[in-house]
């Protein structure tokens, strides 16, 4: 059962949520960069640019996971495993990939 709005808004704020979706996402972007077929060339834009530091895309990454997948079920009791898993399932729309 998905956590409560309210939950989910107080999720969107934290910082230490936000900590967490940030290694995520560089994980994402480094798995990317090693990925062999290279992947589209707006996945490798994306990764590029993620690994430079915090993007303008925090913020749509943040409130994209926080409503979705495993993150959404168990807010921030979700697992690392879990957290990851979400922020793949995202990358290609951060990226605008086909």
């Amino acid at each position: 059962m998905p956590i409560a709005y309210t939950d989910i808004r107080k999720l969107v704020d934290s910082q230490a949520f936000q900590a967490r979706l940030q290694v995520a996402l560089w994980r994402e972007a480094s798995k990317l960069l090693r990925q062999s077929p290279a992947p589209a060339a707006e996945l490798l834009t994306w990764a590029r640019a993620e690994l430079k530091g915090v993007t303008q895309n925090m913020t749509e990454a943040t409130i994209r996971v926080a409503t979705s997948g495993k993150t959404f079920e168990f807010g921030e009791a979700v697992t690392d495993i879990e957290l990851q898993q979400d922020v793949k399932n995202i990358v290609p729309d951060l990226a605008r990939a086909p």
